[in-house]
């Protein structure tokens, strides 16, 4: 099913890390402003708080948090400062089986720290950076769809 597909990919980007290496910066602005996204991404660990899916139908976007499992809504997504990203299961859990720390990958910026790129056993998933504070963080991914033959964007909405 379509839904079961689209909660799998979700959970799955919230496990992967990024690929490649951040660029050096050729000047001291670039490079503050570099480390000050870096500080904000991994201050602390970033909770869901909305996911949605724009298929550009006139209706608008679809809201995919509602169809997720509330074992999934409290999972911790932590961008750690060595480049390593991790998603932690949070206090609500399938069952005993679950591990804690679920999955763990690498993550760096790309295009100018406008892209950030996350990899996990040879799995990357690139997301756009729409914006990064201290307490908030929004990420946009965007897939072809072969079912609507054209491309959807995903929207994730993350606080601490």
């Amino acid at each position: 099913m379509k839904v079961t597909k689209i909660i799998t990919a979700l959970v799955a980007i919230f496990a992967l890390a990024f690929v490649s290496t951040i660029e050096s910066c050729s000047n001291n602005a670039d490079s503050n402003a570099a480390t000050g996204k870096e500080n904000l991404l991994s201050s602390d660990a970033w909770i869901l708080k909305s996911a949605t899916m724009d298929m550009g139908l006139p209706t608008g976007p679809m809201d995919m948090f509602s169809l997720m499992e509330e074992t999934d809504k409290d999972d911790l997504l932590s961008f750690n400062a060595d480049h390593s990203v991790s998603r932690d299961a949070g206090l609500l859990v399938y069952g005993a089986s679950i591990a804690q720390v679920e999955q763990k990958g690498t993550w760096a910026f790309q295009n100018e720290d406008s892209q950030i790129i996350i990899t996990e056993n040879n799995e990357v998933v690139e997301m756009t950076l729409v914006s990064l504070s201290a307490n908030e963080l929004v990420l946009e991914a965007t897939e072809y769809d072969p079912m609507l033959e054209k491309d959807t964007k995903m929207t994730f909405r993350y606080s601490h």
